[in-house]
């Protein structure tokens, strides 16, 4: 099976690296890129270079788009030549399912990865798929089968789901360092700390296990939620959910 990779950006790089470390072989990646520089990035990681998007799609069997969706809309006509026979699959954030067919005039999959399938521990949300590419989505993560209009919570809480995760940590970390922590003891702490709570999957349990009546832990969580902490979080995934989705509430 060979595929090939429209777009070496953030994403497509990282699922560049997810498929080498499952064994994919680099020679059987195509790629294509809107710079030289990124092209010769890419043949220096082994893969095969394309001067163009058709270039490398007509060369595999799965097509893979990782581009922004203006980007897309430009070159999706040139892809014509390549649409018979082969599979597309779609990694683009705005633009439906439906939008995407209508421009490359063929049937393709949407999917929305975390970034963490640069390290087989990604997070795919997906649309109904052959099984030749269910299982590289499996191999590059936690994969499973959703209907399209929801792919964009997908996003929302697993694509920037992780910025998310990060920007707490650090918010924790920093806060260890007011305490007078250098910031390699803090980001020691930080990460032993949120590993051992994500170890036991009933946060709501451990947290209620760890704070007891009148203890320290209680007077933090109790001021985490006079500062209501959980609807924060809530109002930052639904932003961005609604920057990626006509819809305002992903209930409706």
């Amino acid at each position: 099976m060979k595929l090939a990779v429209i777009g070496y950006g953030h994403l497509g790089r990282a699922l560049v690296k997810g498929l080498k470390k499952n064994g994919f072989p680099a020679a059987d990646i195509f790629v294509s890129a809107a710079t030289e520089q990124t092209l010769i990035r890419a043949r220096e990681n082994g893969l095969i270079p394309c001067g163009s998007p058709l270039a490398a799609a007509e060369k595999a069997d799965i097509v893979f788009i990782t581009l922004k969706k203006n980007v897309f809309e430009a070159v999706a006509s040139s892809l014509a030549p390549a649409v018979s026979g082969r599979i597309f699959v779609s990694f683009m954030a705005g633009i439906t399912q439906a939008q995407t067919e209508a421009l490359l005039g063929a049937p393709v999959i949407r999917a929305m990865p975390s970034i963490a399938i640069a390290d087989c521990d990604g997070i795919i949300g997906h649309t109904a798929c052959p099984p030749e590419l269910e299982r590289i989505f499996h191999s590059l993560g936690f994969a499973f089968e959703i209907p399209e209009e929801d792919i964009e919570k997908v996003t929302a809480v697993s694509g920037s789901g992780l910025g998310f995760a990060a920007y707490m940590l650090d918010a924790y970390a920093r806060g260890c360092e007011r305490f007078g922590f250098s910031p390699e003891l803090a980001h020691r702490i930080t990460e032993i700390t949120f590993r051992n709570a994500a170890a036991n999957p009933d946060y709501a349990g451990l947290a209620a296990a760890v704070a007891t009546k009148g203890g320290s832990t209680e007077a933090g969580i109790l001021s985490f939620e006079k500062d209501d902490v959980p609807e924060a979080v809530y109002r930052g995934m639904l932003a961005a959910y609604r920057k990626m989705s006509a819809k305002p509430d992903p209930n409706v």
